[in-house]
């Protein structure tokens, strides 16, 4: 019944306390029989029995106070019964077993707890990192939602594009409605930016900058063009070879406007 509840309990279908229970009862009951066995007949084998029981105990339960129980109720049986049903020697023989066991067994007992101990505490380390490490994700997903900027991952070995759904959005188009290649964004630069454009691609990946940053043209839907800001940071293996990119683009239209129009006014007198 108790290797059955641990079953049980690993299975996850049964909490511990019902397992400690189980073990308490049953062992209860069979340290029953043997002190009652042991009154009426005064059989030594009823003794190793107890002695098993609280060796056994040790190893079934994972609580002090379902062990205390069978050690307090083994000695006091004993303190009872033994003294009226053996003579001397064997009365301090087997009082003297009885305390190796119940030695031996606080002794397995405490380190079972011990090992248990650092292995829930292991485990519930290891949820509340993983916990963390989601709720940073969900904030970082949140603020790249709330952000207007369009973040982008190019895998260089792959060739893959990935964008995020504002990045589509930036150009007009939905989010399923771009491939997923280096194309969709280099395609759609303006031509007279595409030379500098890769001069300071290749220029970052080779590891001669330390972030990739480019202001160009980029074709929208609607056949306008609009103006961003390029900027990633190259993803390196062990070996420093770029694998990846990470970067956004932001729309700078309205500073190109505004730079315009102070470029204008130096010139010109509205007076």
């Amino acid at each position: 019944a108790i290797l059955a509840s641990w079953s049980l309990l690993r299975r996850g279908q049964i909490t511990p306390d019902r397992v400690h229970l189980c073990a308490s009862v049953i062992g209860g009951l069979i340290l029953i029989r043997s002190l009652v066995e042991f009154s009426f007949t005064s059989d030594t084998a009823q003794i190793i029995s107890i002695v098993l029981l609280l060796i056994g105990s040790a190893s079934t339960l994972l609580s002090w106070r379902g062990f205390a129980f069978m050690v307090v109720s083994s000695l006091a049986g004993w303190v009872m019964l033994a003294p009226q049903n053996l003579p001397l020697a064997d009365l301090t023989y087997w009082s003297l077993v009885l305390l190796f066991a119940v030695a031996v067994s606080s002794r397995g007992i405490r380190l079972r707890l011990s090992k248990h101990y650092v292995a829930q505490k292991t485990r519930l380390t290891e949820e509340a990192r993983k916990l963390e490490g989601k709720r940073k994700g969900e904030r970082l997903e949140l603020a790249i939602k709330g952000a207007d900027d369009g973040f982008w991952y190019w895998d260089l070995k792959s060739e893959v594009f990935e964008y995020s759904s504002s990045w589509a959005a930036m150009l007009g188009y939905d989010e399923d409605e771009l491939e997923l290649e280096v194309d969709t964004w280099l395609s759609r630069v303006h031509p007279g930016y595409v030379s500098q454009l890769t001069t300071q691609l290749s220029a970052h990946l080779e590891g001669q900058s330390t972030q990739f940053r480019n202001e160009h043209r980029i074709l929208c839907k609607d056949g306008t063009y609009l103006w961003v800001l390029a900027r990633g940071t190259a993803v390196r293996n062990d070996a420093g070879e770029a694998v990846g990119l990470a970067g956004s683009h932001a729309d700078i239209t309205s500073l190109i406007d505004v730079e315009k129009r102070l470029l204008n006014d130096s010139f010109l007198d509205k007076l």
